[in-house]
């Protein structure tokens, strides 16, 4: 078993324009949208840090939910799940702080921009 937390920084992907606008429920957005959404892209641009963190764990499951190490789950689902499983990666994805602090401000000037 890995003890440590291993983290790995990435490349920005590439941006699916079409998945955000679907994400955000804007379908066929109108030149307005589209124009607010590259205004968004672009104010973004070098502000966000992709980052992945991991750490394997040893499962013991029971009947009432599994143990991950030192972490307890109470779910007979999760239990269920990773009956058979000797273990387990729990891992965190982030873009930053930057973006949470964007659409905080934004909430209240621009709930458009925000979203």
């Amino acid at each position: 078993m890995n003890a440590a937390v291993c983290c790995k920084t990435y490349a920005a992907p590439p941006v699916d324009r079409d998945e955000i606008l679907r994400y955000a429920r804007a379908g066929r957005a109108d030149e307005r949208v589209r124009l607010l959404l590259e205004d968004c892209l672009e104010e973004t641009c070098g502000r966000l840090s992709y980052r992945v963190c991991w750490r394997e764990f040893p499962v013991a499951v029971r009947p009432d939910g599994c143990q991950l190490g030192t972490l307890s789950c109470p779910s007979a689902d999760l239990a269920r799940a990773l009956d058979g499983c000797g273990r387990a990666v729990l891992f965190a994805a982030t873009v930053g702080v930057e973006l949470d602090r964007l659409i905080v401000r934004y909430g209240r000037l621009s709930p458009a921009r925000a979203l």
